[in-house]
């Protein structure tokens, strides 16, 4: 649809930054892809180990883990009004996340699950800071489930 020629244009406010999950839910559905991906790679004899545990800890760790760390790295800041995740914070959650699956595909479960708690430990130290020092609203008190959930 052809906009007016006297409206002033308009930067997109639509960011990476101010919304992680666009950066974050993506790399969820490739790690449901990949976790159900290794039962074809055993059966084609292209695996060496059992995928079975690797299989379950990618499809928590990867693929809800990188849901609940979009929605709530979007979601948590908007609600309490601070600061959007910055760049460097985002990039160690992305490596924090995508090193914890590439760990856990080659069956190294100790390594992936040591960078899964690294990382949802990171998340909510990133939370929190925001929450102590720059919030301007509180967040709802059902919010609270979304951290225990």
């Amino acid at each position: 649809m052809p906009r007016c020629r006297f409206a002033k244009k308009r930067k997109p406010s639509i960011t990476l930054r101010k919304e992680p999950f666009r950066l974050l839910f993506p790399v969820g559905i490739l790690a449901s892809i990949f976790g159900v991906s290794l039962w074809p790679l055993l059966y084609a004899g292209w695996l060496g180990f059992y995928p079975g545990e690797a299989h379950a800890r990618l499809m928590i760790q990867g693929f809800v883990s990188a849901f609940a760390l979009g929605f709530l790295g979007t979601a948590f800041p908007k609600m309490i009004e601070s600061p959007a995740l910055t760049w460097p914070e985002l990039g160690m959650l992305l490596i924090g996340c995508v090193g914890g699956m590439s760990t856990l595909a080659f069956g190294q479960v100790a390594a992936g699950d040591s960078l899964f708690l690294f990382t949802w430990i990171f998340m909510a130290g990133c939370l929190a800071v925001r929450l102590a020092f720059f919030r301007k609203d509180l967040p709802p008190p059902g919010f609270v489930l979304a951290g225990m959930g």
